[in-house]
């Protein structure tokens, strides 16, 4: 299965055309921001629900960053 599965998605990345937008550079910020977070709050060992809940709060920021760069 894993075969099978990897296979069509390496050929749709070679064949597909990258065109890095504004909204593609701005998802790619705002997840290593939020991985960043994730990681350093894991490694000091205090993943809480409120820091979780923080980490939900990138999707916002993204969400409400995409607004002006659609319209």
């Amino acid at each position: 299965m894993m075969i099978q599965a990897t296979v069509p998605s390496g050929l749709g990345l070679l064949f597909t055309r990258w065109h890095f937008d504004a909204a593609l550079l701005w998802s790619g910020l705002i997840t290593i921001v939020a991985i960043v977070y994730l990681l350093l709050t894991m490694r000091a060992h205090k993943l809480t629900p409120a820091r979780l809940t923080v980490a939900a709060g990138f999707y916002v920021l993204f969400a409400l960053g995409l607004i002006p760069i659609l319209s």
